[in-house]
């Protein structure tokens, strides 16, 4: 039987009704195993979903961790239809081939050292692409210690290239949206509950960051993680 460490995101998305992502770090060594689990709960919140929003034209299901494009068709026949990767033209080929959008790394990231050149270049040669999402400016910034206005500045840049794609960034604390919001057209937060913290933190950061962003859509990220901080202990009865 094939396994792998994994971790696993459910995003409900408080604006349009819940949106689910998983997602994953693999260790090759250990190979892939199917995320029936969480599947499942996926399917449970987007029937929830169902029952008190309208119609959504596209609801995104997103994972990392996929650096191989042999993955694709396997990732997509779970229900994913959203992956983070680079805004290269192969890589988006074959996410297309696979029917998966991508939430794409313009090859440099919002902050001191944002290189306006790589940004440029990559939108050039990804924002026309079918299959290009949204572009990820940056990852937990005020985790990372970047200014919401750095923030700002990467943001208008997309927007005078101009960028026809989103541009999104992900926060890991409520408290932190009071300073990054309304900065980026999608808004996530991260949290890490599995195995150190109830689950009720997640809520606690989703409705913080709720407040901040007022009207605009929030996508609300959990992410399980089968080891603990501490010196990387596997938390216990979630092994492999």
């Amino acid at each position: 039987m094939l396994r792998m460490k994994s971790r696993w995101w459910i995003i409900p998305e408080l604006a349009r009704g819940p949106l689910i992502r998983t997602r994953y770090s693999q260790s090759w060594r250990h190979g892939f195993a199917w995320p029936g689990l969480s599947i499942l709960m996926a399917a449970a919140c987007f029937g929830l979903s169902g029952c008190a929003r309208s119609f959504v034209t596209f609801y995104p299901m997103g994972i990392y961790g996929a650096p191989s494009t042999n993955e694709f068709p396997m990732i997509r026949a779970m229900g994913i239809n959203v992956i983070v990767g680079p805004a290269h033209r192969s890589y988006l080929d074959a996410a297309q081939r696979a029917g998966l959008k991508v939430l794409a790394s313009p090859d440099t990231s919002a902050g001191p050292r944002f290189d306006g050149e790589a940004a440029r270049e990559a939108v050039g040669r990804g924002d026309r692409h079918p299959a290009l999402w949204a572009w990820y400016l940056a990852d937990e910034p005020d985790l990372n210690r970047v200014a919401p206005e750095s923030i700002v500045q990467a943001h208008r840049f997309f927007k005078r290239l101009p960028a026809r794609h989103p541009t999104a960034l992900v926060l890991s604390q409520g408290a932190a949206a009071l300073h990054y919001a309304n900065i980026a057209d999608i808004t996530m937060i991260d949290r890490y509950p599995i195995a150190w913290l109830p689950l009720a933190n997640l809520g606690q950061h989703v409705r913080m960051t709720r407040l901040a962003l007022g009207d605009r859509p929030v996508r609300a990220v959990r992410r399980a993680c089968l080891r603990s901080f501490a010196g990387g202990r596997e938390a216990p009865g979630l092994g492999k």
